[in-house]
């Protein structure tokens, strides 16, 4: 998984996975693919076929709830919640997977002469700026690399609308937080890794893979025998998604440090948000940490902000000047072991001791906090 975090203390994410759609734990609110126009045969290796074998679903015959096809620019629709549907989607067994609703964007099979780059993503942020004309919530969506199928189209012809699209596309979509990109492709997902990289100037910090070697890997089988044990027992489907990615990661033979810094951040969010809710609700994660400051053990506390400051670090890496004295130095090793050795507290401790000797902070005073 290559993340770039646009902001992830708001929750407004891109999210980069080279994998299968179904191995990688992704829950999102809309599922986009491509077809050519009104041509919705199940071809071997479309995604129009793996949601068939996978979930069941005859993409042609999903009742549409918008249809904005004839629309020039936009070209594409979307269906209903597909759990209101008379036969919803038959879940992969394997899975964590989940989606609520499916949108088709159409091409053209030929280009206007003239034009090289297939607007396909331009399509996609107009149909998602249009969604709360008409009731429609999405806060998370999932695509793969469209226009790449059948239809052949290479990253020169889709990446700069891209990265347009994007850019500008968050900005005029206020309830969007968080856009995954997922495609068998390691090739093409890691030259769309540079570009964005590049376009947000990201920082050396922040692009850095740290190899795992034996020894290495033996230094973190507890946390992987951890995470897997906390995630057989949870029931929050919402922290099972988190653990498949921090084990997907720490799996491999290496890990891309800033994905692995903000996954930590998010699993421990939701266990913080889990802990205080609902009296805590709206509270950013570092009040939430304030808040249980004084009703749980004091060691767990400090545990929760040195995840939550690693992932701040490796989220915000390319911003200042190195005054803060943390975007101005490498990341090593050491610095991943030391968060994952806390995070590994966190875990042991969940659902964390009581501490002596302190007063429960109250909501307002935690409010107050100033937003780190």
């Amino acid at each position: 998984m290559l993340l770039n975090a646009f902001d992830p203390v708001q929750g407004r994410t891109v999210i980069l996975n080279a994998g299968d759609l179904f191995a990688e734990a992704i829950d999102v609110d809309l599922l986009v693919i491509s077809a050519w126009d009104g041509f919705y045969q199940p071809q071997a290796g479309s995604m129009i076929a793996t949601l068939r074998e996978r979930c069941g679903l005859d993409i042609e015959s999903l009742p549409r709830q918008l249809d904005l096809t004839a629309a020039e620019t936009i070209r594409a629709w979307i269906t209903p919640n597909l759990e209101d549907l008379p036969q919803p989607p038959q879940w992969p067994a394997d899975s964590f997977t989940r989606f609520r609703r499916i949108a088709v964007v159409e091409s053209p099979r030929l280009l206007p002469d003239g034009e090289t780059e297939r607007p396909v993503f331009q399509q996609l942020f107009r149909l998602l700026a249009l969604l709360p004309l008409y009731g429609i919530e999405v806060q998370s969506v999932a695509t793969p690399l469209l226009n790449t199928g059948r239809q052949q189209a290479t990253p020169d012809q889709l990446y700069p609308a891209l990265i347009r699209a994007i850019s500008t596309g968050f900005r005029h979509i206020p309830d969007m937080k968080r856009l995954v990109i997922v495609d068998h492709k390691l090739e093409e997902m890691e030259k769309l890794h540079e570009v964005i990289n590049s376009q947000l100037r990201r920082s050396s910090v922040q692009r850095r893979v740290l190899t795992l070697d034996e020894q290495k890997q033996l230094q973190l089988s507890q946390l992987r025998s951890e995470l897997l044990a906390f995630q057989q027992a949870t029931d929050d489907l919402e922290i099972k998604r988190e653990i498949a990615g921090l084990l997907h990661e720490l799996n491999g033979a290496s890990v891309t440090i800033v994905t692995l810094g903000v996954s930590a951040r998010r699993l421990v969010e939701r266990l913080v948000q889990n802990k205080i809710h609902p009296r805590g609700s709206g509270l950013s994660l570092y009040q939430g940490i304030n808040l249980l400051q004084g009703s749980i053990n004091a060691w767990t506390i400090s545990c929760l902000h040195q995840v939550r400051v690693f992932g701040n670090w490796m989220a915000h890496a390319d911003q200042g000047d190195g005054s803060d004295g943390l975007t101005s130095r490498e990341v090593s090793h050491d610095d991943m072991v030391a968060m994952l050795m806390a995070l590994l507290r966190v875990l042991r401790d969940y659902p964390w001791p009581i501490g002596p000797g302190h007063s429960r902070i109250s909501t307002k005073r935690a409010r107050d906090q100033a937003r780190i």
